[in-house]
């Protein structure tokens, strides 16, 4: 499946061009401002750039100036953790889409990424962007400095804890509003995590090591503060024979909701009409339902950047996958603590340059 066909993956292939080519770089932030003062926003409404617009027709002109012919040829699945950062980074599914990314959903605009987007997927860097769950190489992400490992919780009584808290959220939006816009902003992630019941209940998740990259998910966050220290712990499956639900697509995606489906349509409302234009029923995953069957759930980094932020058709509404990040895994059913270890960032404008330090 293409790239382009996501709204990350689109932000990804114009992150990879801009690293290619400075004057494409240039062309494209004067084409943003320029945009930005023509709507007076640099979040417009879902749908509001007019699709024949000079502005449109000139980004597809400057993204079939540049070469593409040198992205296949990338080797080093480091280098491409820059454009891949940027582009999770720049998700934002609780708003309307910046700029760069209303730009990338007009179909001028996506046509024409399709070439870098073809480049990407055929290069060696990329050639384990849908391979499946890395099982002996999974590194959970602390974020703050140091000491925020949390002690691991059973995995059947945080996940009934979780179905428990995110019911009591949706009955805290008992009125639907007329209009969407009025809607109040609330929880917009789609993963195992409450933030706002009776406790911050998550289930761990975890992501592989790559090279000389203590876990994938240092270098690319959606929401991310930029942290410049982070504590990475080992995570084991407790039980031989551990089942995964792999997203490697869509459709995947599409399927999981579609079997265990949780209505959030009352607390997504806002957010998700705000971030993809749709109004309507809501879906997410349920949990519980869904650990029955499945011990963990991997999304590829071809899943995330093909899947994430989209509204995607399901039975009876539509669903988004967000709050997740590209190789992520969350589990559903106990793990087991392995070793810890510190990074560092070393760059501050890099979020894929980190060193590991050692235990104090």
């Amino acid at each position: 499946m293409e790239l382009v066909v996501g709204a990350r993956g689109r932000s990804f292939c114009l992150s990879e061009l801009c690293g290619l080519s400075e004057d494409f770089a240039r062309t494209l932030q004067t084409m943003e401002h320029e945009v930005e003062q023509q709507c007076a926003t640099d979040s417009p409404e879902v749908g509001s750039l007019d699709p024949g617009a000079p502005v449109v027709q000139a980004l597809v002109e400057a993204i079939a100036a540049v070469d593409v012919a040198p992205l296949s040829a990338i080797a080093d699945p480091l280098m491409l953790l820059v454009g891949l950062g940027a582009a999770v980074d720049s998700a934002m599914p609780w708003q309307p889409p910046r700029i760069r990314d209303a730009l990338a959903s007009l179909p001028a605009v996506t046509d024409a990424l399709r070439p870098a987007g073809a480049a990407l997927h055929a290069s060696p860097a990329a050639a384990w962007w849908s391979s499946p769950i890395a099982l002996e190489q999974q590194w959970e992400v602390a974020g703050k400095p140091y000491g925020h490992l949390a002690p691991l919780r059973p995995a059947r009584s945080t996940l009934r804890r979780i179905r428990h808290d995110l019911l009591g959220y949706e009955a805290r939006f008992p009125r639907r509003c007329a209009d969407p816009d009025d809607e109040p902003g609330g929880e917009w992630w789609s993963t195992p995590v409450v933030w706002f019941g009776s406790d911050d209940t998550v289930m761990p998740s975890s992501s592989r090591r790559l090279d000389a990259i203590g876990a994938i998910e240092l270098a690319a966050q959606e929401d991310s503060y930029g942290p410049e220290r982070a504590a990475v712990r080992q995570l084991l499956p407790s039980e031989a024979g551990t089942r995964v639900y792999e997203v490697h697509r869509p459709s995947d995606w599409q399927q999981l909701v579609a079997a265990h489906p949780f209505d959030v349509s009352r607390s997504r409302r806002g957010v998700w009409w705000r971030s993809t234009g749709f109004d309507g029923v809501w879906f997410i995953p349920d949990w519980e339902a869904v650990a029955e069957h499945f011990d963990a759930v991997h999304v590829s980094v071809h899943g995330y950047l093909t899947t994430a932020g989209e509204a995607l058709p399901v039975p009876g509404g539509r669903t988004v996958l967000a709050g997740w990040n590209p190789d992520v895994t969350f589990w559903l059913a106990d793990v087991t603590a392995g070793r810890a270890e510190h990074w560092r960032r070393t760059s501050e404008h890099s979020m894929e340059a980190w060193t590991r330090e050692p235990l104090s």
